[in-house]
């Protein structure tokens, strides 16, 4: 099962994979793979995010705007160890077949310049029978199901977050995950 999990820009999408990933370690399901808390200046401007360990609870800085090397996308700049980092989290969570494996998220670097989490996308083609949900922004959800599709995921689930349901979210997809 593929969870496509959408919704605008700063509505709470890591928020409620934070809390889906609590409803399960509450439920004794092992959550493996990766969410990206957003850091925000004062002014309430994103200024990157954390790449987190959803085992662990380790944090490394994913992207910023204030770092001078790395790979750029718009105004941030990736820190490729992290990414790799995020892969491998990912890959040890799908290999040790935990109930349930978050990527937070699949972007525009992945999906239209072939970089960053790409891996992923192929990687998932080797566990078909995995629980995995994925972070999507809205205006990539087709291309997203596309790349899935080639790989032999034909079904994927969309879940939309908006401020009227986030925070029942995880309550509900635990029941869906595991119900």
């Amino acid at each position: 099962m593929i969870i496509l999990l959408t919704g605008a820009r700063r509505v709470g999408k890591s928020t409620v994979c934070q809390g889906l990933a609590e409803e399960g370690r509450r439920r004794g399901k092992r959550i493996g793979g990766f969410i990206s808390p957003a850091v925000f200046n004062p002014q309430g401007e994103k200024t990157g995010a954390y790449l987190q360990d959803l085992h662990t609870g380790e944090m490394r800085l994913q992207y910023s705007t204030e770092a001078d090397t790395g790979m750029r996308v718009g105004p941030f700049a990736m820190d490729e160890s992290v990414l790799r980092w995020g892969i491998r989290l990912v890959e040890e969570a799908l290999r040790a077949g935990d109930d349930l494996v978050i990527i937070d998220e699949i972007g525009p670097l992945e999906l239209l310049r072939g970089e960053g989490f790409a891996p992923l996308l192929t990687i998932l083609g080797d566990f078909p029978g995995a629980a995995v949900l994925i972070v999507v922004r809205p205006e990539l959800v087709e291309a997203l199901r596309e790349r899935l599709a080639g790989l032999g995921h034909t079904s994927t689930i969309l879940v939309g977050v908006t401020e009227d349901n986030r925070d029942e979210l995880p309550r509900q997809l635990a029941r869906r995950l595991w119900e």
